[in-house]
């Protein structure tokens, strides 16, 4: 069941925000990105999970991301949204999936 307002749509950047938009539209279901922010020039990125929702009534988030190749963008979503809302159960969707590298690997350990 999606409906309920406890279901998301989560965009992994700003580059997949309007088809991840499209998406909860159609679904009628919730919108919420993790985007990587830049604290001080030239430091190291920190995802931030940008939600209009309080954590708490998060309980189901669907990554939605164009392609799955090494899976270290989707693995770095999952701990960040694992963090924001650890009760929530975590679905992956994407248009192309390759899985090179150590992607089955992390999976694994995603799960």
């Amino acid at each position: 069941d999606l409906q309920g307002g406890s279901t998301f749509v989560c965009a992994t950047s700003g580059g997949g925000m309007s088809m991840t938009r499209r998406m909860a539209a159609e679904l009628c279901i919730g919108f919420m990105m993790v985007d990587k922010m830049r604290l001080k020039g030239g430091g190291k990125g920190e995802l931030k999970v940008m939600s209009s929702e309080p954590p708490e009534s998060v309980q189901r988030v669907i990554i939605v991301d164009d392609i799955f190749d090494t899976c270290g963008s989707l693995a770095e979503v999952c701990r960040a949204l694992r963090a924001f809302a650890p009760q929530a159960k975590l679905y992956g969707v994407a248009s192309h999936g390759y899985f090179s590298a150590n992607a089955p690997v992390l999976i694994k350990d995603l799960v």
